[in-house]
């Protein structure tokens, strides 16, 4: 592959292929093709997708970003602009990259000028360029060339903001465990009052194994995950195969305690229904700073993202990364996780999952007191249900106000 130093370099670059039968060519070749080129142009990354193997021109152009996008995250790939410095270089006429001696035409109404020209070429966007010329006509040659030059430097100086601008943001947004934007959001938890109970007896938090939870893509990928991680592991060159991978997550999630919470500023009725059997249940409020406060740094904390598993990547870069993913079907449970990885893997230099099986989950200590900010019982509750609460709250020695739900609340008409 060619590379033209007078322009940006696009890493990642997808392009239409249409080669037709002809006396050279037995066959035609119809599709997308898929390439990155590393920081140091050490290696190259070339995949092409066939309209025919993958249902039609769309479809083809579907999975061939899907491709694109998860090569990127997994590898992390950045602009770099080494390339475009200002600097000698024995292939430009000039000696200088991005800065020639040309001629330029300048029409004019009536007439046409020729003129010699110091002229600089530099990106300002992706895929977009600027020249600027200085006549040396009228700076004389040495200033002409002095001028071009500096217009370049500048150029790729602004150029080079923006583009770590992008990569930083970018970066903030691949991390795995992303926080609130508001540190004291409230988080919420529904339960039935046994369940309530059981956390004032054990004075903690249960964590179950995630293995046990009703849905079962937990700890799961996409299909898009299933359909390219081949291709992923053969290009980016992983020591394990995609097989392997497959088959320690099936047992990996045996060792994987979660703590999950609502987050909103607000009780929520939807999850009254979901998650309390009756109108004997509880709700524990509390924010996510109080909760991030709570555990040590074992102990992960991040919020959910929402996918469509039939398109999205997930990523394969974090061994703790698809219980930190679900279906978009979930997305009204607006997520916050904490996550125990109880096993003797934490990345993928092993496989192996030598630790003991925990069973059903693990209690982690907390103080009830700091942790909680209020108590809610669920609407429509008997009177005598939320004089039990209180009681067994203060049983406990806990200082936590207890409530009625607010969605109790006489309406006003």
């Amino acid at each position: 592959m060619s590379h033209n130093p007078n322009k940006p370099f696009d890493l990642r670059k997808i392009s239409r292929i249409d080669l037709n039968k002809d006396e050279k060519r037995v066959r035609e070749s119809h599709g997308w093709e898929v390439r990155f080129q590393s920081i140091d142009k050490s290696k190259e990354i070339n995949q092409f997708f066939s309209d025919k193997k993958y249902g039609g021109k769309d479809e083809a152009l579907k999975i061939a970003k899907s491709f694109r996008d998860a090569i990127e995250y997994e590898k992390k790939i950045e602009t770099s602009l080494s390339h475009l410095n200002v600097k000698m270089q024995s292939r430009n006429k000039s000696g200088f990259v991005g800065v020639h001696r040309t001629k330029h035409t300048d029409k004019k109404k009536y007439n046409t000028y020729v003129y010699d020209v110091w002229q600089a070429h530099f990106p300002i966007a992706r895929n977009k360029q600027r020249s600027k010329r200085f006549s040396i006509t009228k700076y004389g040659e040495a200033e002409a060339l002095r001028l071009a030059l500096e217009a370049r430097k500048e150029g790729l100086k602004k150029y080079n903001l923006l583009i770590e601008s992008e990569y930083k943001e970018k970066e903030k947004n691949s991390s795995l465990f992303i926080p609130p934007s508001d540190p004291e959001i409230k988080i919420w938890r529904y339960m039935d009052f046994t369940k309530f109970v059981s956390m004032l007896v054990n004075g903690g938090i249960f964590f179950p194994v995630a293995q046990n939870f009703n849905d079962q893509f937990e700890g799961s990928f996409s299909i898009i995950n299933k359909k390219l991680r081949p291709l992923i592991y053969k290009h980016l060159n992983k020591k394990y195969s995609a097989e392997q991978i497959s088959e320690f997550y099936k047992k990996f999630r045996k060792w994987i305690c979660i703590s999950c919470w609502h987050m909103n500023e607000s009780e929520s009725a939807g999850m009254w229904s979901l998650y309390s059997k009756n109108n004997e249940s509880i709700c524990i409020q509390s924010t996510f700073n109080r909760f991030r406060s709570s555990f040590n740094k074992e102990i992960k904390i991040g919020m959910v993202r929402y996918l469509d598993y039939n398109k999205d990547w997930i990523p394969e870069n974090n061994i703790l990364a698809p219980f930190l993913y679900k279906r978009k079907s979930f997305e009204h449970e607006r997520e916050l996780r904490a996550i125990y990885n109880l096993s003797n893997v934490k990345d993928f230099k092993e496989l192996e999952i030598k630790t003991k099986f925990i069973g059903n989950g693990k209690w982690i200590d907390v103080d009830l007191n700091k942790f909680i900010e209020k108590i809610f019982v669920s609407p429509n509750s008997p009177n005598w249900f939320l004089e039990i609460v209180k009681s067994i709250v203060q049983l406990y020695k806990l200082n936590i106000p207890v409530l009625r739900s607010s969605l109790e609340e006489e309406p006003f008409y």
